[in-house]
């Protein structure tokens, strides 16, 4: 059932790639005419660019869970009713993305929704799915699980701000997700979910690599921070809680370093800005194949320290993997806020 539901996922990933990749050029008329991202202080491209590829990652994540859910053997019936959520959630997240990438919508609406799409997922999770094993009351837990998914679902969004960047944030993330439900989950379920996501993105990298054509845009970046923010939501329970810590630990700690120096500076977070470590990797001279390059390094190892803690024997042994991948990023955070070459150099201090 673990072999032919893998085997599911991975052609899910094929068809998703090949979706997106032939239907982009069909919605760049589109796109250029509605939807094109102008030039700001806060910009990386020099240019106007079309944004909203999402729509068609989107569109393939519906497809997916949509044909699992009438031809996947493997699936429970609570696996068609999660996977009938999240394909709803992603659909109304990226509806209220392709507003804001159109007209900037304010705060309280985009998070009103938002929260509202992430409790209905939590609400249709089966009661067995548990991060502390009781240690909490369950709606206590998914609470916490909620806002978490939140955070999610922005960090997502404000880390797409540089040419290939969600695409080598997110690759090797969803690698290792599918890897790990295919050979440590009860169902391949989770392979399911993160099939798309991985196969949207491939689909999509030709036209975003540096210097872009295209950007994501809103409609793709929330959807993904959602599901993909789900599947890890369900790597923690069913795998190991580091794990689900691990291999996503640069996107939350640019981010969430980030967020806390802007509120202790007294900025208002919610506006745009300048201030991610992969931007100020730029200021400092970075080139943007640099910064991907590096990135993409950085979240392959981190796949591998969360390998490691998924299937580790012992504490220490987890620890070791947590310690490696933090060590890991803390590096590349501060090698981003130095020019090339002196974040090159070994250091003599």
């Amino acid at each position: 059932m673990v072999g032919s539901g893998f085997m599911f996922a991975v052609i899910s990933a094929l068809c998703a790639a090949a979706f997106t990749f032939l239907a982009i050029p069909l919605m760049m008329p589109f796109l250029k005419r509605h939807a094109l991202a102008k030039v700001t202080s806060r910009s990386s491209h020099k240019e106007p660019t079309p944004q909203g590829a999402g729509i068609a990652i989107v569109v393939s994540m519906v497809g997916v869970f949509g044909f699992a859910i009438f031809f996947a053997p493997f699936l429970t019936m609570s696996d068609r009713t999660l996977l009938g959520a999240l394909a709803g959630g992603a659909a109304l997240i990226a509806f209220l993305g392709f507003l804001d990438d159109v007209r900037p919508l304010p705060i309280l609406p985009r998070m009103g929704g938002q929260l509202a799409l992430i409790f209905m997922l939590l609400y249709v999770t089966p009661s067995y799915v548990s991060l502390f094993d009781g240690w909490l009351p369950l709606p206590v837990e998914r609470l916490l699980a909620g806002f978490a998914l939140l955070w999610m679902v922005n960090l997502t969004n404000f880390m797409d701000g540089l040419d290939w960047l969600t695409v080598v944030n997110f690759i090797p993330v969803t690698i290792v997700i599918m890897a790990l439900s295919a050979l440590s989950m009860p169902t391949p379920l989770v392979a399911v979910i993160a099939a798309p996501i991985l196969g949207g993105l491939i689909g999509f990298a030709p036209y975003n690599k540096p210097v872009a054509k295209l950007f994501l845009g809103d409609t793709g970046s929330l959807a993904i921070g959602l599901v993909g923010g789900y599947a890890l939501y369900r790597v923690a329970a069913d795998v190991s809680f580091f794990a689900a810590v691990i291999i996503p630990m640069y996107l939350f700690a640019d981010a969430t370093i980030t967020l806390v120096r802007r509120l202790l500076k007294g900025e208002k977070i919610w506006t745009p800005h300048r201030s991610h470590f992969f931007q100020r990797a730029t200021a400092m001279g970075w080139t943007v194949p640099q910064v991907v390059a590096t990135v993409a390094v950085l979240n392959t190892f981190l796949a591998f320290c969360g390998w490691m803690a998924a299937h580790a024997t012992s504490n220490t042994v987890t620890m070791i993997s947590f310690m490696m991948a933090l060590g890991a990023v803390l590096v590349t955070l501060r090698a981003f806020t130095r020019v090339p070459s002196e974040a090159m150099a070994p250091s003599n201090s």
